[in-house]
């Protein structure tokens, strides 16, 4: 295909990160799609737990289980290219039918494009230990899943991944496109206001300490993290052609990414991200390598080894037996004694490691495992470590028993997928394909060239392909402007009132606008209240909330209106939930004064005064079932 061909040409011309070691990728691939998978799992049960206590979303609920199904057999590599498949199309119909969508789904569906065009089942699938296992149809089925696309190399993957990180580049472009029209971030305001923003900010108590003890610094911090911020969205794509450019891509990448996952409240976005980054900008180059002598004699030491071998995904391990390697052992002035009881290991530079030591080295090379590395450090520096380790090379021999000799492990034997001239031509369409995805979504969605398609293409062709791209990750990310920074300036508290007047805070907002844990399943630091469906549709109240004047707010939350429904459905979800014995609700709505352009606001613009109070009897909300579509 004409397409790819050019683009591989325009890869080779860029400074594109290469991949070193092809089968060492392959595995991180899989670790990632593992990874992948689970996130949407727990996306998607914390959805469920909300969904089934509401009425008018019970009948979709067979959707949830079977996008439950489908990441699961994603995750655990069966089928790999059809559950792919199924993955970018339940993702997007997920957030259609429950409302949920947001800039972290986009960024998802973009994962799972390249993961498509990048076999993500070579490695830590069921796909690989069916095509290492007997003759069969299961086997026969995988087989030609794969055929799908056929064969992946080296070439292909590097080509997958630019595509995959020009998909990126260019949404974030297309947010700029509309950024730059924003008072906000001219100004450089955008950030300080994030920060100190109760909605956004997890830390915006320490930030608001920061402004008021130094207004300067914090006015410069807030102007000097927008317009980097600025540059990287504007020229993230030509800076990957220039070596210090891609440095700095990759740099502030992380920055933001980081800065999102501890500092601002932005659900999966800066989880997905993380992994979209790894996978496509940080080739495995395992230039450093640890050769282990082990005893292969002894049953604890090749179990050890067995464990290893699975996570090498970096190939940072080489495993040598004892009764096969006497000449390694010999150049480094080793003994087969000393390296039977203790284990030993010789690195890249020719740096010997025996016992725990080895291990704590093994640990650092292998990200896979580089959580194992505080407790390890801890029993180096009690020493407690060392001694255990000493205690188990002593009496491995009586606890664990030996084994007879065998030679090496051979690389295990998988059936070859035959890569068809048709297969072949399906993944060039493929990778092709989506370079013309990506530059529809720029004509049809930046600002002037949206509006000449507009008058161009038939309205049936003009939503015909923003739905295309849209299912490919390409979603024009109206993010962090006037409007999104303007839920910073008013929040609500909802009371349960008892019989005698006592009231229970329901756990959505706090008086000061911190976000809360509604269903306590917030295991994974998302901030997403428990749930994307209540994160979602708090999102859209407290925008509608941010437009209305004071005196239009009893108007809002009367019978029929929208603020009304929306309620009802907070003390639905409530009641049917947690099982209350409330009488009935108490409304409570707060204002600041942050949103200004004059200069960084003072401590009294962020204290948060009463403009809404009013009392909601239960019988007339929760008993109504109410299905406005507008909410």
């Amino acid at each position: 295909m004409r397409v790819s061909a050019l683009l591989y040409r325009v890869v080779s011309k860029s400074k594109f990160p290469d991949i070193y070691d092809f089968h060492s990728e392959q595995r991180k691939i899989g670790l990632l799609r593992i990874l992948f998978g689970a996130l949407f799992m727990i996306r998607y049960a914390q959805i469920l737990a909300v969904a089934w206590t509401l009425p008018n979303l019970e009948m979709h609920l067979p959707l949830l289980l079977v996008s439950l199904l489908v990441m699961l057999l994603l995750t655990m590599g069966l089928f790999t290219p059809f559950m792919t498949l199924l993955a970018l199309l339940l993702v997007p119909y997920v957030d259609i039918v429950f409302k949920t969508s947001m800039l972290g789904s986009a960024i998802s569906l973009q994962f799972l494009v390249v993961l498509l065009m990048g076999n993500a089942s070579g490695y830590y699938s069921l796909d690989r230990s069916i095509l290492q296992g007997k003759e069969g149809l299961l086997k026969k089925l995988v087989v030609h899943s794969h055929q799908m696309l056929g064969a992946i190399t080296a070439r292909r993957l590097r080509l997958a991944f630019f595509l995959g990180f020009t998909a990126y580049a260019t949404v974030n472009f297309g947010a700029l496109s509309y950024h730059i029209f924003d008072d906000f971030w001219l100004s450089g305001k955008t950030v300080g206001v994030m920060l100190t923003g109760s909605y956004f900010s997890k830390f915006n108590l320490v930030f608001r300490e920061v402004l008021f003890a130094n207004p300067t610094f914090f006015e410069v911090f807030s102007r000097t993290i927008t317009y980097i911020q600025i540059f990287y969205q504007l020229l993230m794509l030509p800076l990957m052609f220039f070596r210090w450019g891609r440095l700095f891509v990759i740099t502030w990448g992380w920055i933001f990414i980081l800065f999102s996952l501890v500092f601002i409240e932005l659900s999966i976005l800066p989880h997905v991200e993380a992994l979209l980054w790894l996978l496509i900008l940080h080739p495995v180059n395992p230039s450093r390598r640890v050769k282990i002598l082990f005893d292969d004699r002894c049953n604890l030491c090749k179990k050890s080894m067995k464990v290893l071998r699975k996570i090498n995904f970096n190939g940072s391990i080489l495993f040598m037996p004892l009764s096969y390697s006497s000449d390694l052992i010999a150049e480094h002035g080793l003994s087969e004694e000393e390296v039977r009881v203790w284990m030993c290991g010789v690195d890249s530079n020719n740096r010997v490691y025996k016992g725990y030591d080895l291990y704590i080295e093994i640990i650092k090379l292998n990200p896979a495992t580089w959580v194992l590395m505080p407790i390890f450090l801890i029993g180096r520096w009690t020493r407690l470590g060392y001694m255990i380790y000493a205690q188990i090379a002593k009496h491995r021999y009586k606890i664990f028993g030996t084994c007879a000799l065998e030679p090496p492990t051979p690389p295990p034997t998988i059936k070859r997928i035959q890569s068809t001239e048709s297969a072949t031509f399906s993944l060039n369409w493929l990778l092709g394909g989506y370079a013309i995805l990506i530059l529809l979504y720029a004509v049809t969605r930046f600002p002037v060239l949206s509006g000449i398609s507009m008058n161009v293409l038939p309205d049936s062709a003009y939503n015909s392909i923003k739905r295309v791209t849209y299912a490919g990750g390409l979603e024009m990310p109206f993010v962090f402007n006037h409007d999104d920074l303007l839920t910073n300036q008013r929040w609500i508290t909802l009371h349960r009132v008892s019989k005698d007047g006592s009231e229970e805070l329901v756990p959505i907002f706090t008086a000061n606008g911190d976000r809360m844990d509604f269903t306590g399943y917030d295991w994974f630091w998302l901030d997403n209240f428990g749930s994307d469906l209540l994160y979602c549709t708090l999102i859209r109240y407290k925008s509608a909330l941010s437009t209305l004047d004071v005196d239009s707010m009893a108007r809002f939350h009367t019978p029929g209106e929208r603020g009304h429904h929306m309620l009802n459905k907070f003390i639905q979800l409530d009641q049917r939930y947690r099982g209350t014995g409330a009488e009935s609700y108490r409304l409570t709505i707060y204002e600041n004064k942050i949103i200004n352009l004059n200069g960084f606001e003072t401590e009294e613009n962020y204290k948060g005064k009463v403009i809404f109070s009013s009392d909601f009897p239960l019988p007339a909300m929760a008993n109504q079932n109410s299905t406005n579509p507008s909410s």
